[in-house]
């Protein structure tokens, strides 16, 4: 081949590759999901895409102009009319050589609804920031009263203790407990009762100073930290808050109601600030003034305030204030099939030797008007004590329909571990000790339900309906009271009752356990009745030995 053939060939070779370059780049052009345009400074639009098109206008395509400065241009916005509206593009452009000339590929993207996305988007996280923190103030602030709840004077007290320990600071706190408010609440019913603590709540804030708190923390007990405080100062902030509440009766719908309140002030000891013992101490001082006639201050060490109060609170507000105040007990929840255990029931007692057991120093704190205080400390030694249980024991743990009411869900919440295995704690409501309408108790055991908790109905007999509290609370699990199982099987009508029994709850869908099995052949018919769990003292009686992991 001669050298003019190689020449020739090459330049059709290069004709070719050139030709390829520029239908790749046509492709590139006609085929991209965005607008591109290819314009030149003396021949203005080379060629476009449909989409770009319809970005630009048709006015813009058959310009001769240059579409863009010949300027490096990458990411530039830039406005285009487009009829009655504007579209907002972005444009990218980089230089190529087009047949010769230099030119411009730009890339048009039109950021107007990725704009209003963007701005959508803002507006979202906006309303989802108010809304945390909404939901972050509602954990922490009592929704009738808006004071601060259990936990959100937890949260101050520890913020508080801080300071006072940097600056040498003195704390107090003050509890103020109102004078008779279940008569309140009885006579006039719950509605008035709510405007009664909203009103008091009131007071007790034009009372005190922007940097002290206020929390609501039970029924109609109010707690008040003041920071920064002396105690004789804290001793004349308590007597105002006395007067404040006392001097103005409060206005209802029916009528006007006179209000007092009782208080004990304490102050808070920098060294160890238990906040339980700090309340045991605070309602030992609120019982004194109920003693002493009620509408009055209590100071802790106060010698001219006698505390009369009878020996047997004596005895459990003295185990109160000692760290060990409960032992516990535990109780085997077994399988009937093969009688092994499958849990335990964790039960409290006072280390006080003449008011040991439950019946002796519940009575004397439902007496006292501390009943919640005391439940509460139970549930929390029980939880404690059940620490070193294996992880697939079932913890049953009894609670009291008040309790319940009067300490928020967040607050008996956060008595169980954060560590915990969905159905590894039950809570126990002994279905006795609901009185009336039992729908109060439905948020409280929503909330732990949801939480893993499971809910058992305790003590369900024949005495009195239980079908009203079975159907409204939903609950995970009935318990059969002990007085239906011993010797029922000698009585064939407590025999049918049973029956009656079992079918409703297999028509709820709930787990049954019998208590008080005693005897082999009441064991054996419950099996045949189709009781899969029993508790009793067959199988040994409560004791501190199966705590031991």
């Amino acid at each position: 081949m001669s050298n003019d053939d190689s020449t020739d060939a090459a330049a059709f070779q290069g004709g070719r590759d050139l030709e390829a370059i520029r239908a790749s780049l046509r492709r590139l052009v006609t085929d991209s999901p965005f607008g591109v345009v290819v314009s030149a400074e003396s021949s203005g639009v080379l060629l476009a895409n449909r989409q770009a098109s319809e970005l630009l206008g048709e006015t813009e395509m058959c310009s001769e102009r240059p579409l863009f400065p010949l300027s490096e241009r990458t990411g530039d916005l830039m406005v285009f009319d487009r009829g009655e509206t504007r579209a907002r593009l972005e444009v990218r452009s980089i230089p190529i050589d087009w047949e010769g000339e230099p030119a411009w590929y730009s890339i048009l993207q039109d950021v107007s609804q990725l704009r209003g996305s963007q701005e959508r988007i803002n507006e979202l996280e906006g309303q989802l920031g108010d809304m945390r923190s909404r939901l972050e103030r509602m954990t922490r602030i009592d929704a009738l009263t808006e004071l601060l709840n259990w936990r959100g004077f937890q949260d101050a007290l520890t913020r508080e203790l801080g300071w006072s320990r940097r600056e040498g600071a003195d704390l107090v706190v003050i509890l103020l407990s109102l004078d008779d408010f279940q008569q309140i609440n009885d006579a006039l019913g719950h509605a008035a009762g709510d405007v009664v603590l909203v009103e008091t709540a009131r007071k007790i804030e034009s009372s005190l100073r922007e940097t002290d708190y206020c929390a609501r923390i039970g029924g109609d007990e109010f707690l008040i930290l003041l920071p920064r405080t002396r105690l004789a100062e804290a001793m004349r902030v308590a007597e105002k808050l006395r007067l404040a509440i006392a001097e103005c009766p409060i206005s209802l719908s029916n009528g006007r109601v006179q209000v007092t309140g009782s208080l004990g002030v304490v102050p808070v000891c920098q060294e160890n600030p238990v906040i339980e013992r700090l309340l045991v101490e605070a309602h030992e001082l609120v019982l004194v003034s109920k003693a002493a006639g009620k509408n009055r201050v209590s100071i802790l060490a106060d010698p001219a305030r006698p505390a009369p109060r009878a020996q047997g609170l004596e005895r459990v507000l003295a185990a109160l204030r000692r760290g060990d105040s409960f032992k516990v007990v535990s109780h085997p929840i077994v399988r009937l099939s093969d009688e092994q255990p499958v849990g335990v029931e964790l039960l409290s007692r006072l280390n006080s030797d003449d008011f040991e057991m439950p019946d002796d120093f519940f009575r004397v704190s439902r007496e006292a008007n501390i009943l919640t205080l005391v439940d509460h400390q139970c549930l929390r030694s029980c939880v404690q004590a059940s620490q070193g249980l294996p992880p697939e024991t079932r913890r049953h743990l009894n609670v009291f329909p008040s309790t319940m009411l009067d300490v928020s869900p967040s607050r008996l919440l956060d008595s169980f571990p954060h560590e915990r295995s969905s159905g590894s704690y039950c809570v126990e409501i002994s279905e006795q000790q609901i009185i009336g309408d039992p729908s109060y108790l439905a948020e409280s055991v929503n909330a732990l339900q949801s939480e893993g908790i499971r809910i058992a109905i305790d003590d369900v007999g024949f005495g009195r309906s239980c079908l009203e509290s079975l159907v409204l609370l939903e609950p995970d699990i009935i318990k059969i009271d002990k007085k239906c199982v011993i010797g029922f099987s000698r009585d064939e009508s407590r025999i049918r009752s049973l029956e009656r029994l079992l079918r409703l709850a297999s028509s709820l869908g709930t787990e049954v356990v019998a208590e008080g099995i005693e005897e082999r052949e009441e064991l054996e018919l419950l099996k045949s009745m189709g009781v899969n769990y029993g508790q009793g003292f067959l199988w040994g009686r409560p004791s501190a030995d199966r705590l031991v992991s």
